[in-house]
């Protein structure tokens, strides 16, 4: 499903959060991990992982994370991998 994406978020080890602007895909959001870039027609394929439905669902994932974060969680699965 091809979408066009505007990046909303980063993680330190340089993969991009991407959210779709796209008819079909409004508000989805992506993860591309950084090691597949991007082709030179400006497409990725690989290494782009959806990891919520809408930019609210992403904010709250984000706001979990920090909440494990904070308690110091080690068997958590953070959204950035």
């Amino acid at each position: 499903m091809e979408s066009e994406v505007i990046a909303v978020g980063g993680d330190d080890g340089g993969n991009l959060f991407v959210m779709g602007t796209s008819a079909n895909a409004p508000g989805r959001v992506w993860r591309w991990n950084h090691e597949h870039p991007a082709r030179a027609d400006g497409t990725a394929i690989d290494g782009v992982t959806e990891v919520a439905a809408d930019f609210v669902s992403f904010a709250r994932r984000i706001a979990l994370d920090w909440e494990r974060i904070v308690a110091n969680d080690t068997e958590w699965r953070y959204i950035s991998g």
